[in-house]
């Protein structure tokens, strides 16, 4: 899952260094619609159970895990970023060309 992470990390970064991009900042709509989702999934996992107390609880009783999905669901959705999930802020090209 880490490698995954990481795939995604450089992906925006070379994004960001190829295509001019300043900055990336993930929408709003797109951050809650994914917690919505890993919350969806972990009402399905056994951490949820009532009678089940862990580490993956925080303070407020929500279950915080790095992903609910199965490794290849969670490398397909990292494979490479979606540009539209985020809001771009234009920079210098690499090499200084604008």
């Amino acid at each position: 899952m880490l490698e995954c992470q990481v795939r995604c990390i450089t992906g925006c970064l070379r994004e960001m260094l190829e295509g001019g991009i300043a900055s990336m900042e993930c929408r709003q709509e797109v951050h809650d619609e994914y917690n919505q989702r890993v919350d969806a999934e972990d009402e399905k996992m056994v951490w949820r159970h009532p009678r089940v107390h862990s580490y993956y609880d925080n303070s407020r009783g929500r279950v915080i895990t790095n992903a609910p999905w199965r490794l290849f669901d969670d490398w397909s959705m990292t494979r490479w970023p979606d540009l539209t999930d985020f809001i771009l802020e234009e920079g210098q090209r690499a090499g200084g060309a604008e």
